[in-house]
């Protein structure tokens, strides 16, 4: 499964007074875990080596997204201020990953994506908004399930729920991707309540490309009798993880 299309090749470079002055990696590592697995910001070097392998796999020799690399590894400027998140399998392989970042950083989907965006702007950008770019999972972990008290879920859900754990963190509350219609079909089949905010975009690559938003109140007025379990894992805490930060009540409909 993958997220984000790349044809940054024609996309000016911003210049440096663009980019926040560097990543300033403080937070508690753990997002959330689940039957020995793990959702996790990735800090080690050797683990964001890991997720950069994964990348180059899917959006360099499969999709051809982006060019292919000698050293295997598919990393672009972004990746110096944005943060990692991964799924880790109990021996401490990445399965999955997605890039995530707030507002202090700029957007993909305005710059590299700007096409798919058609003729106006996202539709609000400020501190509570993020962008998350290049999500993808091994096909070897895409049928892969987790077991709960809560119930059963997959590998993607539980990545998406570590996704959630970060938005909590940062009080985010809007996130902003670029997707393709089949992608937004699975994400909504799980109860992510995913929306388009510009007509579909015919990619080079023959793609049908959409600009996306999920907002995180929607998720759980959704849910709320459709399918209260999702709402109750994705908000339940592990005793164990006392560094996670208390839920700013993202659940609120505003």
């Amino acid at each position: 499964m993958t997220w984000t299309h790349d044809h940054s090749s024609a996309a000016r470079p911003l210049p440096d007074s663009a980019w926040p002055s560097g990543l300033g990696r403080t937070d508690p590592a753990l997002l959330a875990r689940e039957d020995g697995y793990r959702v996790e910001l990735l800090r080690n070097e050797a683990d964001r080596a890991q997720a950069f392998r994964i990348r180059h796999k899917l959006f360099a020799e499969i999709l051809h997204w982006v060019p292919e690399r000698p050293d295997g590894l598919e990393i672009d400027r972004y990746d110096a201020f944005t943060e990692m998140v991964a799924l880790l399998d109990p021996a401490g392989t990445v399965l999955g990953c997605v890039r995530v970042h707030d507002s202090s950083v700029p957007y993909m989907i305005e710059r590299e994506f700007a096409t798919v965006l058609g003729s106006g702007p996202i539709p609000f950008k400020g501190r509570d908004t993020g962008e998350l770019t290049r999500f993808g999972v091994l096909a070897e972990a895409r049928t892969l399930v987790v077991r709960s008290e809560r119930g059963r879920f997959d590998a993607i859900t539980l990545l998406l729920k570590g996704l959630y754990r970060w938005s909590r963190r940062h009080q985010v509350r809007t996130l902003y991707a670029v997707t393709d219609a089949m992608v937004l079909r699975v994400l909504r089949s799980r109860g992510l309540p995913f929306e388009a905010i510009a007509p579909p975009k015919i990619m080079p690559d023959g793609v049908k490309a959409l600009a996306v938003r999920l907002e995180w109140p929607a998720l759980f007025a959704q849910n709320q009798e459709r399918n209260p379990g999702l709402l109750a894992w994705f908000d339940a805490e592990d005793p164990a993880d006392a560094e996670l930060l208390p839920s700013p009540q993202l659940q609120q409909a505003q």
